[in-house]
């Protein structure tokens, strides 16, 4: 007997279940009483308020990433959308994965890997070009975040997408996600002085 459907879905239900706890752990970090939290929203979980919101999108890969990768890319795009959709509000958007990061085979950043030239992109206008550069060759011409880095300075580049996307990678497994809930919830209940036999086994 063969049975073909689960253990392809496995990894799915996998990916799924570590979504859930970085999205109980985003909603027990919570400090502020203007924010509010979405699940499946604009993208996995949103942490929302009057004039922000951080959008999350959660992966749990095996595979490598780089700019040059069609995940990356999707990221970016959707990222884009929202911020054109949301102009009364600031949108930070969060890539989170557990993939380490890979060197573009085709890029031209001096040896380096583009994704962790991103934060010095920041203030170098210099790479912020070279990533722009980078993207319009590989991005669909049709699309709008590729017509805005193809006319776009430095400084809108950097200011619109390189300093308000993020890249979270070589996240911690899902263990160690649950890990961190049990230790907000520990601190919750010392707080409230309650008993931590309230903690789930």
């Amino acid at each position: 007997l063969v049975v073909e459907g689960p253990p392809a879905a496995v990894p799915s239900i996998h990916g799924d279940v570590y979504q859930a706890w970085w999205s109980i752990d985003a909603w027990l970090r919570l400090t502020d009483t203007n924010e509010v939290i979405y699940l499946e929203g604009a993208e996995d979980f949103d942490i929302v308020k009057s004039d922000a919101a951080t959008t999350v999108q959660v992966k749990h890969d095996t595979d490598t990433i780089s700019l040059g990768t069609a995940k990356a890319r999707q990221a970016l795009e959707n990222f884009w959308t929202l911020s054109c959709k949301e102009i009364h509000r600031k949108i930070d958007f969060h890539f989170l994965t557990t993939s380490s990061v890979a060197r573009e085979q085709d890029g031209d950043f001096g040896g380096a890997k583009g994704i962790e030239l991103w934060v010095a992109a920041q203030t170098s206008p210099d790479l912020a070009i070279k990533i722009a550069e980078y993207l319009v060759k590989r991005l669909d011409a049709s699309r709008p975040l590729q017509m805005f880095l193809s006319s776009a300075k430095p400084q809108e580049i950097q200011e619109r997408l390189i300093k308000r996307f993020h890249w979270c990678t070589n996240q911690p497994d899902l263990d160690a996600v649950k890990r961190s809930v049990d230790d907000h919830i520990t601190v919750l209940l010392n707080d409230q002085r309650h008993s931590l036999a309230l903690i789930p086994n």
